[in-house]
């Protein structure tokens, strides 16, 4: 779990260089659902094994996007994702992320559209410590 958290946390991890994943990989919200969950909040007990973890990221990132069935046959995805990071203009306190979004990599805010069915999902956690 150590090992799975410093991938996850530390951009010079030398374990994203023995899995291969550009930074490219690493934005995508597929990428950021796992990290987000394998972190865990303030409360969390971290996993020797991995497996629930996926599991759990799978279940969420089919409930959340939507797909549809494109030429030859092949899956697209339909839904938009996108990431936010603050407001702007005369927003009263409180705010989306005291401290900026970059006060914590566990505050986070995501809209995923579904342009067939017109709707929005929000995803959002601003990260509390406990102790």
């Amino acid at each position: 779990s150590d090992v799975l958290r410093d991938m996850m946390l530390n951009e010079e991890s030398e374990v994203i260089d023995e899995v291969g994943w550009s930074d490219k990989d690493r934005d995508e919200f597929l990428v950021r659902l796992f990290t987000h969950l394998a972190i865990g909040g303030a409360l969390n007990q971290y996993e020797d094994k991995v497996d629930s973890i996926v599991d759990t990221t799978r279940a969420m990132y089919k409930s959340l996007l939507s797909v549809r069935r494109g030429a030859n046959d092949c899956v697209e995805i339909t839904s938009g994702v996108f990431r936010v990071t603050g407001l702007k203009g005369d927003i009263p306190p409180p705010w989306l992320f005291p401290g900026g979004a970059e006060a914590h990599p566990q505050s986070f805010c995501y809209l995923i559209t579904d342009p067939v069915r017109r709707h929005v999902v929000v995803l959002y956690h601003k990260h509390t410590a406990r102790w």
